[in-house]
Formats: structure tokens, C-alpha cells, sequence
């Protein structure tokens, strides 16, 4: 896994996972397990210090959330934040992508979600085939990441150090042999993370313009395991 620019301070790494952008990410991905049953199980994968795994658990009280990230500071701070919290549906281990399912206490998942994760993954087909073995058949993931297709994330995940374009077809392909078929792929978030507090002009235009592939900054990938069973 490639390192982010705060490998070594998560308090300042949680306070860049804030504003409009990833209040719109924790929004998906909460819409996202809205017609999971109760009881089951969701993997936030590559969980950082916390913040979407938190908003997931707390909006689905009947749901029990884990969060794997490989970085123990990140995991030890997470922890720290669901105890403050007082979330009881929520706990945080220790682990890379690649081995996911030898970390993941309780048994399989039912739900994945992952949010700038894959495009820091050495392995994709790895990754996907350890994800799929930790998880049921029909289990549904949804993978956010930086578009490509918009120029300016091209250039800065291109330039960056700990950075790479993200390749979706690519994934989709590596993900195919451990069962992972597509279910459907969005672009969206025009607004960067620069902006935490847009205008409302400016979600106006989002809404409006977001879905073109070179103007959206993510993408975002939804896979089901085997056949879907009505999840």
C-alpha cells in the first residue's frame, strides 16, 4: 500500500475528512446500507481514522460495522473516538486489504464500503479475492475513488507522491476472478475538498454537472458477489 502524506498524525489526517465533499461520502454510503437487514455485518475497508466507519455505525444502530485500516495509530485513534461516542456496533482492527479476511473478527461480511482505498492497494486482484473470501455471496461493495477522467485529479494523483490514478475498468477486471461482477458506476463530487462550506450556487451546479465523466472528481463503483440475493 502506497503511504499518505499523514501516515504519522491521524488527528491531522481526521481533520483534512471533513466539509461538503466527505459529508457527501458518509450521505452515500449511509444511503448505501439503508436495505441491509438488521444484524448484518459491514466492513468499511482501509477505515483511516474512522470518520465514515462512525457515521455508518451510528445511522445503522441495528447494523455492526468493523473497520479495518493497516496503520495502528489510525486504528488506536478510531478506537478511541467510537469510545467516546459510545457506539456499541463498531469496532476497529488492524490489517491490509490483501489479508483482510484474516483479520475480520466474527465471521463473514455482508456489505463493503471503501473510500480512497483501491487506488493505494499494491494487489487489486489480491485485495478483491481476500475481500471476497471474507464475505457471503451476494454481498455488495461500494468503492469510492478519485475519477481519473477529470483532468485535474489526473494530473495531481499522476504528480503526487503516495498518489495513482484509479482505473475502474482495470479493478473491475482484477475483481472478476474472486466473483465480483459490476452493478452499476457513478461520477460525481464536482465540489474538491478544498471547499469544505460551498455556496448553494455552487451544489446547485454540482448537481447539475457532476455526472460528466471529466468534470466529476470521484467515481464511485458498486460490485455484488456471485448472484445477487436480494440484497
Amino acid at each position: 500500500m502506497l503511504n499518505s502524506h499523514y501516515d504519522d498524525d491521524p488527528a491531522a489526517y481526521a481533520a483534512k475528512r471533513t466539509g461538503w465533499l466527505h459529508q457527501r461520502r458518509q450521505r452515500r454510503a449511509i444511503e448505501f446500507l439503508g436495505t441491509a437487514r438488521p444484524g448484518e455485518r459491514v466492513l468499511d475497508l482501509g477505515s483511516g481514522t474512522g470518520e465514515h466507519t462512525l457515521a455508518m455505525a451510528a445511522a445503522h444502530p441495528h447494523l455492526r460495522v468493523v473497520g479495518v485500516e493497516p496503520l495502528a495509530d489510525y486504528v488506536a485513534y478510531a478506537r478511541e473516538r467510537a469510545a467516546g461516542l459510545g457506539l456499541g456496533n463498531v469496532e476497529f482492527v488492524q490489517g491490509y486489504a490483501e489479508d483482510v479476511r484474516a483479520v475480520l473478527p466474527d465471521g463473514p461480511v455482508d456489505r463493503v464500503v471503501s473510500s480512497d482505498v483501491l487506488h493505494h492497494v499494491a494487489d487489486e486482484r489480491a485485495a478483491a479475492g481476500s475481500v471476497a473470501a471474507a464475505a457471503r455471496p451476494g454481498c455488495r461493495w461500494l468503492a469510492f475513488e478519485p475519477n481519473r477522467w477529470n483532468p485535474y485529479i489526473f494530473l495531481f494523483q499522476a504528480l503526487t507522491r503516495g498518489e495513482r490514478n484509479f482505473r475502474p475498468g482495470a479493478f473491475v477486471r482484477a475483481a472478476a476472478p474472486a466473483g465480483w461482477r459490476p452493478a452499476g458506476r457513478d461520477y460525481l463530487f464536482l465540489i474538491p475538498s478544498a471547499i469544505p462550506e460551498p455556496r448553494p450556487w455552487m451544489k446547485t451546479l454540482e448537481r447539475r454537472f457532476e455526472s460528466r465523466a471529466v468534470l466529476g472528481g470521484g467515481v464511485t463503483l458498486t460490485l455484488v458477489l456471485g448472484d445477487d440475493h436480494g440484497h
